[in-house]
């Protein structure tokens, strides 16, 4: 965000808690929301809640984490609704996700392990495009195994983008910067 020039807000959520409330997310504009190495309650059923009110409000939200899917379940509502994701598998086994045509990301292609990244892609999730999310929505990464790692949607109302691999793995900070800007 700092390379991009873009004034941002941190909100650590201490381990066990919940995150920000939907009021206090309703001042921005945009909520980037990173569960990092979080294996379990990555997001809370009240972190899910205050993500729905702020989204149907008109928010916009980016949002990783390798485990959102497996600590969610097939079939969570805010991963289908929200996020036009179901949960398919644990570890897509792949350290690679290259971009979709018809996406904002087309023609980006990122390492997910070494370089400068955090070199914490341990168990990347693979998800499916739910297509009954109301709105538009396509796959927009795919990790170097052909399995699908990023969705965008447009709710029409809100909009989200979702990697269900950690943001911070990416290993160069030109490409997290690439990544960051296309969200």
């Amino acid at each position: 965000l700092e390379d991009l020039g873009i004034d941002y807000d941190y909100y650590n959520v201490p381990s066990g808690s919940n995150g920000p409330s939907s009021s206090y997310m309703s001042s921005y504009d945009h909520v980037i929301w990173f569960t990092g190495d979080d294996y379990q309650n990555t997001l809370t059923s009240t972190d899910q809640s205050n993500l729905q009110t702020y989204l149907d409000n008109g928010g916009t939200l980016f949002i990783s984490g390798q485990d959102i899917g497996y600590d969610l379940g097939s079939g969570n509502s805010f991963l289908r609704n929200y996020l036009a994701a179901d949960y398919s598998a644990d570890d897509s086994n792949s350290n690679t996700v290259n971009g979709q045509s018809g996406t904002a990301y087309a023609e980006a292609s990122y390492s997910l392990s070494g370089g400068d990244g955090a070199s914490n892609n341990n168990y990347p999730d693979e998800i499916t495009l739910y297509t009954s999310a109301s709105g538009s929505e396509a796959v927009c990464l795919k990790y170097g195994t052909g399995t699908n790692g990023g969705i965008q949607h447009d709710s029409g109302t809100y909009k989200t983008i979702y990697f269900a691999f950690p943001f911070e793995a990416i290993n160069s900070r030109t490409d997290r910067e690439d990544a960051m800007k296309k969200a």
